[in-house]
């Protein structure tokens, strides 16, 4: 079919239609699985060319891929700071490959054996993201007292340490800030023709837009995350349920905007890297509703009251912060 029907397939590595193919099967085979185990897992839907954001996977297995660092390479003299694909050739990398730092120089780019290149766009801009194979040694977990955290909306996360120190942290929330921005670009987008040379001005615009929206917000979470992995042994959090919260027509939006999900998703798996605990509290584990004091148990706590007073011992509690030295009480009881 690729000589009679698809031609155009020639004019690019082979390995792009193979994985887009290999994509596929796997998405048919997690359909058909889901049918059986009674999981509602959706059908396969059709990749339209002009997407948002195009990408192809490429893979290593005859060594083709590799990273040009010195300009030492024979087929490639002189080239560093680059990267070889096949059909493609050395494509210059923006990224520097080293970091310089007090202790000396680590370099940026993956040292193990490289097994795929993802090459994706995202408005204007290319990347390349490597994965590779490397030994990983056991990881030393950090020193440092335990943490609990509970997640909120008014302040993206508090913080109750082992110490007895209590922090509050707070997002950036960039899309409530350029919500109406966003709005704007919208609308002057829809009234564009459609096929016309404006609209695909427009939607670059728009897509610049919500790129630098995702990325403010990737750079507060990685940098938190980071910081806590880094410094704390056990953490604490709650197991909430995001995706069912994101249903919520009222708090949809907010939740997105301060990234809950990938909070926790990013969490454990740096936590896994650096030897950190994580401790999970179930969903419906009153902590917002217990005197960390005494333990009473309030019968009922509506979203917004966000301070109360301890019936049983009259205590003054912070919603949050109670709920953040409950979490941390847990995560002590089961460590």
């Amino acid at each position: 079919m690729k000589k009679t029907d698809f031609p155009w397939m020639y004019e690019v590595s082979k390995w792009a239609p193979q994985e887009a193919l290999r994509d596929l099967e796997k998405a048919f085979q997690n359909f058909f699985r889901g049918r059986k185990i009674c999981r509602k897992i959706g059908y396969p839907k059709f990749r339209r060319k002009h997407d948002r954001r195009d990408s192809f996977r490429l893979d290593n297995s005859s060594g083709t891929i590799r990273l040009l660092l010195d300009g030492s390479d024979r087929r490639y003299p002189g080239k560093a700071r680059h990267i070889v694909l096949p059909r493609i050739g050395a494509v210059r990398l923006k990224e520097k490959p080293v970091r310089r730092k007090k202790g000396g120089v680590k370099t940026r780019f993956p040292q193990g054996r490289i097994l795929h290149a993802t090459v994706s766009r995202e408005a204007d801009r290319w990347f390349v993201s490597v994965t590779v194979e490397e030994e990983i040694p056991d990881p030393t977990p950090p020193k440092g007292p335990a943490a609990g955290i509970d997640l909120g909306l008014n302040s993206f996360a508090t913080k109750a340490e082992e110490a007895g120190g209590v922090t509050q942290i707070e997002a950036p929330k960039p899309l409530a800030k350029r919500l109406r921005l966003l709005q704007r670009r919208q609308r002057a987008h829809s009234r564009k023709e459609k096929g016309s040379k404006n609209r695909q001005k427009s939607a670059l615009r728009l897509a610049r837009l919500h790129r630098k929206i995702r990325n403010i917000r990737l750079d507060f979470l990685h940098k938190r995350t980071t910081e806590l992995v880094r410094t704390h042994p056990v953490i604490a959090i709650e197991d909430l349920n995001v995706a069912g919260m994101l249903k919520n027509d009222h708090l949809a939006r907010h939740i997105a905007d301060v990234g809950w999900g990938t909070f926790r998703a990013l969490l454990e798996a740096k936590a896994k890297l650096r030897g950190v605990r994580i401790v999970k509290a179930g969903r419906f584990e009153p902590t917002s509703k217990t005197c960390h004091a005494c333990g009473h148990v309030l019968s009922e706590l509506p979203l917004f009251v966000r301070a109360w007073t301890c019936p049983a011992c009259g205590t003054h509690h912070d919603r949050d912060v109670n709920a953040a030295k409950n979490l941390l009480r847990f995560a002590l009881t089961v460590a």
